[in-house]
């Protein structure tokens, strides 16, 4: 399913860029829109495993979800 989340820490770019090359072997295609604030990240992701791996992921890169927008 498609989720996107806001996260905190994620100031441009390189932080995107970080989040991309960090995590796109585990978990395939990850959007960032740096145009909104807090940053949206939109994600495929297929289980509750997957997402709780996924939150962890990016908390150990320094980018902490703040809460999930949509789930589609």
């Amino acid at each position: 399913m498609k989720i996107i989340y806001t996260a905190k820490n994620i100031n441009c770019q390189k932080c995107a860029n970080s989040i991309k090359n960090g995590l796109d072997e585990d978990f395939g295609v990850i959007e960032i829109n740096l145009d909104k604030n807090p940053r949206e990240i939109t994600i495929i992701l297929n289980s509750k495993d997957e997402e709780e791996k996924f939150i962890s992921q990016m908390q150990d890169l320094g980018f902490d979800i703040i809460e999930e927008i949509s789930r589609v």
